[in-house]
């Protein structure tokens, strides 16, 4: 990766890891809702439990962006050379990858090897 590529992807995790925190974490209680009508509407729970759940995943998949934003620029910072390289086979990422995804660390074939995993045949004591 050159200089000028290397700047660009600087740019990108910059603009990106700026607009994940300036967006913040999603709130979970439910700003619709009158809590007054809780104690007597039965099928509330479980719709409020619902919207905590989502709430909870987004916030959890907004954590892990930002934890890996941030972990790629000082990547970038730290190991200049070797960022863009692929962690499993070390051959380099394709730069329209890293455009897309700049905090990627696997290229797209050992992205999905590990997605999917080794197949292998199940035996019956498997399920035992």
């Amino acid at each position: 990766m050159d200089a000028e590529e290397a700047a660009r992807l600087r740019e990108l995790l910059k603009a990106r890891l700026d607009a994940r925190l300036a967006q913040g974490p999603q709130s979970v209680a439910r700003e619709d809702v009158d809590t007054s009508a809780t104690a007597h509407d039965d099928d509330l729970g479980p719709h409020m439990q619902m919207d905590q759940a989502i709430a909870s995943g987004r916030n959890a998949a907004w954590t892990a962006e930002t934890i890996a934003l941030a972990a790629a620029l000082r990547r970038l910072d730290d190991e200049p050379d070797s960022f863009g390289d692929c962690e499993d086979c070390g051959e380099p990422i394709p730069f329209r990858r890293l455009e897309l995804l700049p905090h990627a660390t696997l290229c797209v074939r050992c992205q999905a090897a590990q997605e999917t995993g080794p197949a292998r045949r199940r035996k019956v004591t498997d399920y035992v």
